[in-house]
């Protein structure tokens, strides 16, 4: 179904000089009208958008191939979805490789647990630079660079530097740079600190190949699926004052992983209650594959998976998001397909 009035570039944004509870509402509010004006053109259609009803059209394509049983590899939501295949119709699974798991029973990610895997990650940055304070000269120990940091990035909130491009926003993102981006990230902070030009940011990470079916964005289509899938699925936040003040909850548990101030109140217009998925325990093959130092999908999600549905849990020692299937680990998926033989061991990201 067209939404024209989700696609990214008609929707108003409110001005950065706002205050920011301000700004966050009214931002809210006009997605939240949105949402719900667009839910609204076929109500059937879009209260029938849940992860079960598309494993019950995945079941529809499977009997029409005429195959018995199918394989399948998902990764992120299409984790959901095979989850849910697999709770649904486990007797016509072979063998399932689900790749950077999302909470059991989840459509729409638990922010709380995405903090909390960022401001670890932070932590992990800390140490890795006092390890290294004779190069960067952060500090000797974790609390030291910590102490350090933040005040760099107070310093750029009050004193951005002449550039104009790196205030403590700017900042706040290096002091989350991926793991393969933290000696460009600490060379942009030690120069940050110095006041001197800006020296090479952290690479972007790599995109996976296109399978054929890439198309852009339009008219607003993947914005409302996106907000029936996950609003139909999860109770999610359908309040935005509630939304704003959990955004402040966690601000003050997590100081660079939540410093952006705001919430989640991607439910507010959604106009229909929830219906969550029921996982159950299956005996088909089951491979998940879950991401040590991941914050888009955290670890423990996929020990969650694993203790509701079953299977075994292979550990990446990285932290991106559905990298299984680009390093060499990802041989041991090719052999779990043909052969059955699943691993609860670790391999390098």
């Amino acid at each position: 179904m067209l939404c024209p009035e989700l696609d990214p570039a008609t929707v108003p944004r409110p001005p950065r000089t706002d205050p920011a509870e301000q700004r966050f509402k009214d931002q809210a509010k006009i997605v939240a009208d949105r949402v719900r004006t667009c839910a609204g053109k076929d109500p059937d259609l879009a209260r029938s958008m849940t992860t079960a009803n598309i494993a019950r059209d995945m079941d529809v394509i499977r009997r029409a191939l005429g195959e018995k049983k199918i394989g399948y590899f998902g990764n992120s939501w299409g984790t959901a979805l095979g989850a849910t295949y697999r709770s649904l119709f486990g007797g016509h699974v072979d063998r399932m490789l689900l790749d950077s798991v999302l909470a059991p029973g989840e459509a729409v990610a638990r922010s709380d647990d995405q903090a909390a895997a960022s401001e670890a990650h932070f932590g992990d940055f800390t140490r890795w630079l006092a390890e290294r304070d004779g190069q960067y000269g952060f500090g000797g120990t974790a609390p030291a660079v910590t102490q350090a940091l933040l005040a760099l990035r107070s310093r750029l909130a009050a004193q951005p530097l002449a550039d104009g491009n790196r205030e403590d926003h700017w900042a706040n993102g290096q002091l989350l740079a991926p793991r393969a981006g933290w000696a460009a990230a600490a060379q942009a902070l030690v120069a940050a600190r110095d006041g001197k030009p800006p020296t090479t940011t952290a690479p972007p990470a790599s995109a996976p190949a296109g399978n054929g079916f890439d198309v852009g964005y339009r008219d607003g289509e993947i914005g409302f699926v996106l907000a029936a899938v996950n609003c139909n699925d999860s109770p999610g936040a359908r309040d935005i004052d509630q939304a704003w003040a959990h955004g402040l909850e966690l601000a003050a548990r997590f100081p660079v992983a939540a410093y952006e101030p705001g919430g989640d109140a991607r439910c507010a217009g959604w106009p229909f209650a929830p219906q969550p998925t029921q996982l159950v325990r299956g005996s088909s093959p089951l491979q998940l594959v879950g991401h040590e130092f991941e914050t888009n999908t955290p670890f423990p999600w996929a020990r969650e998976m694993q203790a509701r549905v079953g299977g075994a849990l292979l550990t990446v020692a990285d932290d991106v998001h559905s990298s299984f299937a680009r390093i060499p680990c990802g041989a041991k998926g090719v052999e779990f397909f043909t052969t059955g033989t699943t691993s609860n061991g670790m391999c390098a990201g």
